[in-house]
């Protein structure tokens, strides 16, 4: 809205005659609106445009300000292009640093499978000595006390009928088994 001087004057003085603007606003705007500008422009919404601005045809203004719009949308242009580049710069570092830290998983995934795979051999061993021990129990209780100590018994006796003493591996027998106990 472009307004002569001359009008905005008498806006302004009628703006300050009526009640409804503070007494310190009245005084800016009769402040305001008593300044006359030195060669008669016109006011655009409170500021003054030129003469030499009002004389330039409207096709060089146009260029102008598609101009001044090209290089503020060159310039956005740049900054969104050095956004991707530092966004792409920062996903491929954030993908190095995933891989490395994949690396170091795979790293301890081995080393926990090889611990896994040692606990369960260490468990076949303990396994395989358990039913080690229940084969021994299993003999000493069913084969060694029923049937072998009887017969052992048996033929130490015959052997001392014939030979007027004990064989001497069952000697030795008897000596170990009273020097553990």
């Amino acid at each position: 809205m472009i307004v002569p001087f001359g009008v905005a004057n008498r806006a302004g003085a009628q703006l300050c005659s009526h009640n409804y603007v503070p007494k310190g606003y009245v005084s800016q705007a009769k402040n305001y609106f008593d300044k006359q500008p030195p060669s008669g422009g016109f006011f655009i919404f409170g500021d003054r445009m030129s003469e030499t601005k009002a004389a330039v045809p409207v096709r060089a203004s146009t260029e102008e300000r598609l101009k001044a719009g090209e290089k503020r949308f060159s310039r956005l242009e740049q900054r969104i292009d050095r956004s991707d580049q530092a966004t792409k710069q920062h996903l491929q570092q954030q993908d190095d640093k995933i891989e490395a830290i994949k690396v170091i998983v795979d790293r301890i995934d081995q080393n926990t499978s090889s611990i896994i795979e040692t606990w369960r051999d260490g468990a076949r061993a303990v396994q395989f000595f358990c039913r080690l021990a229940q084969g021994w129990r299993f003999v000493l209780r069913q084969v060694m006390y029923p049937v072998a100590i009887p017969c052992f018994a048996l033929y130490a006796g015959a052997y001392y009928v014939a030979h007027g003493h004990f064989p001497p591996w069952l000697a030795d027998t008897v000596k170990l088994i009273l020097a553990i106990i």
